[in-house]
């Protein structure tokens, strides 16, 4: 997929049927957005904050090209998860 007309952005000239792959790398470790980045953090998702709401999913894409299954990966999660908790026998490990 590619720009459907030129483009100028930040002084950068882009032509039409360029190709954009948006680096998500660098979405996720903005120092502006993630206070220390390269620190293993998952705290950070914690909370009610409605901006950090906004990226737990981002790895699965945005926008139109958003992968389609993320919502129904979310509800058979829980629905295999509470199935496994309310049939097994969850006990310490035996020797």
């Amino acid at each position: 997929h590619g720009l459907t007309e030129d483009d100028v952005y930040k002084g950068f000239y882009f032509r039409k049927g360029t190709i954009i792959v948006a680096n998500i790398w660098n979405m996720l470790h903005d120092p502006e957005v993630f206070p220390d980045p390269m620190v293993f953090n998952p705290e950070r998702y914690d909370g009610d904050d409605s901006e950090m709401r906004k990226v737990v999913n981002l790895t699965f894409g945005f926008g139109r090209r958003s992968f389609p299954g993320l919502h129904l990966i979310g509800g058979t999660t829980f629905a295999i998860v509470a199935t496994m908790l309310a049939r097994c026998d969850i006990v310490p490990a035996k020797d």
